[in-house]
């Protein structure tokens, strides 16, 4: 693996406004780190969304009952040769 050799921090905002019948506001926030080390590549961030599919919603902009906050924590590792 060897030392860490970047580290990028980042924190990305996103909303769509809606308009029409049935549709609601659409918000996400993720907030998280990029990683390298020798050929080791990873990042995590944690998701948060408001009405948006990534963090359990039925859609961008879609209003379909819960358009409450949900978040998650995603990690990816990746390995380059």
């Amino acid at each position: 693996m060897g030392p860490i050799t970047q580290l990028s921090c980042y924190n990305d905002y996103s909303q769509v406004m809606s308009s029409g019948q049935g549709l609601d506001d659409s918000i996400q926030n993720v907030t998280g780190c990029a990683i390298s080390a020798g050929k080791l590549y990873s990042y995590v961030d944690w998701i948060a969304g408001k009405n948006m599919y990534f963090v359990n919603g039925s859609g961008v902009g879609i209003d379909n009952g819960d358009t409450s906050w949900h978040s998650r924590l995603n990690i990816n590792v990746g390995f380059y040769f």
